[in-house]
């Protein structure tokens, strides 16, 4: 029996789908707490070395990700159903001696700077961050097979867990060890995701035999990797370019602040194309032109139900972050308009990524994400060292808008006209809102 005979095609992402709001409800309970208590705990300054290694821990283990959770989702789902525990075997193993490549000229890289500058880089936070892009990258892997294994429940709730060690580790870690504590709370949280993925899947990955590999696999895992690395260049660079350009620990914690909450959002509609993936790839090894169709109706709904939502978020988004953050964070204000207005422009970004993976046009994303990462470094480079934070997601919502129309222009039939215009009318009244106030 077909894929296209045995699911209904309109029922082929509903369960999925309702997965992924599930999880994102709940991992929003623990996002509020890490982005909330957390600052209150830490302080503008302390915070924004905590948000910095954070992000770097998020970029490290993001490029060592070989490809993300489509190359999983896309080959696994779509072998047969015998493969697919062997093929995710394979792809999990030669990830592993990539990835550990890649660590280990990471580590080579680290320890050389640190020596040349141990006054700028403190050798003892340096070490504790490195060692959270290993444990990280490590759950990652596992993580990802438990997607193309069509998983969709561990996947999902990966990162509330991650998000709740996290906030109850900051506060008695910051308490014994201050900043050098706060950051060791990084990698408490990735070890106890580590911890979930190897006893849910590690048994099963532990023996058994290997298939060939797809031999278009590789050149898609590594442009998916790229297209990987740019889109974190775009989404934790804000913090990143902060550090690099202005230098002050302030506006990092306000940058890091006011990004987290636009990416957040952002990651919570992509993990609705992301759960989807392994049953539009299923489908479209029967018919690929239902699963376009599909994958146009779930962008449509989202940018539907997500524009309206935004404005509204852009209403009172301001006055919660002081109430919830502490009136020290009241000067992120500023910053968060231009962070929030691209949220909006998420669900084209969605779309684009899971077409790119379904109909096997990796190189259309990178093209994509490559423009937002351009037009990104560009806008930082010209309004950071002017505008501190607010030039950063300023910066933010320039390269998200540029890889939303690189993406349409490059997918016409998928991401239709009046999404990209409903989009880019919220995108626009939301920055309109803010700068307002």
């Amino acid at each position: 029996m077909s894929t296209t005979e045995a699911v209904v095609p309109g029922s082929v992402v509903r369960g999925a789908v309702t997965v992924a709001v599930a999880g994102k409800a709940v991992e929003w309970l623990t996002l509020a707490a890490l982005l909330t208590l957390v600052p209150r705990i830490l302080g503008p300054a302390d915070y924004g070395s905590f948000a910095l290694g954070l992000g770097i821990v998020t970029l490290g283990s993001a490029s060592l990700a070989l490809g993300g959770p489509a190359v999983m989702a896309r080959f696994v789902a779509a072998a047969p159903p015998a493969e697919r525990l062997a093929l995710a075997r394979t792809l999990a193993l030669r990830a592993v001696r990539w990835r550990a490549a890649g660590l280990l000229l990471l580590t080579v890289v680290v320890v050389v700077a640190v020596m040349l500058d141990p006054g700028r880089l403190r050798p003892l936070h340096t070490l504790i961050i490195l060692a959270g892009v290993v444990v990280d990258a490590a759950a990652t892997l596992l993580f990802q097979i438990a997607l193309g294994l069509d998983r969709p429940v561990l996947w999902s709730f990966r990162y509330p867990l991650q998000n709740l060690l996290l906030v109850g580790a900051v506060p008695p870690l910051y308490a014994l060890a201050g900043a050098s504590g706060a950051l060791l709370a990084i990698v408490v949280s990735s070890a106890g995701a580590l911890a979930l993925g190897a006893w849910s899947i590690g048994g099963a990955l532990a023996r058994g035999p290997r298939v060939r590999i797809p031999r278009e696999a590789s050149r898609f895992a590594l442009l998916q990797a790229l297209s990987g690395l740019l889109v974190q260049v775009l989404h934790r660079g804000p913090v990143l370019a902060v550090a690099a350009l202005d230098g002050s620990r302030v506006e990092i914690g306000y940058a890091s602040l006011a990004a987290a909450v636009a990416v957040a959002l952002t990651y919570a509609v992509w993990q609705l194309f992301t759960v989807s993936l392994p049953r539009l790839a299923a489908l479209a090894a029967d018919d690929v032109r239902a699963a376009g169709a599909l994958l146009t109706t779930l962008a449509g709904r989202v940018v539907v139900v997500l524009a309206p939502a935004s404005v509204a978020g852009a209403v009172l988004a301001g006055p919660l972050l002081t109430l919830l953050a502490g009136n020290r964070f009241e000067p992120a204000e500023d910053a968060l308009a231009p962070a929030l207005a691209a949220v909006p422009l998420a669900p084209l970004l969605g779309a684009v990524a899971a077409a790119a993976a379904v109909l096997l046009r990796p190189g259309a994303r990178l093209w994509t994400t490559a423009a937002g990462a351009v037009v990104f470094v560009a806008t930082a480079l010209a309004l950071i060292p002017a505008l501190g934070a607010e030039g950063a997601t300023a910066a933010l919502l320039a390269g998200t808008a540029a890889a939303a129309l690189a993406g349409a222009a490059l997918f016409p039939r998928l991401v239709d006209h009046r999404l990209v215009a409903a989009a880019l009318a919220a995108s626009a009244l939301v920055l309109a809102i803010g700068l307002a106030r």
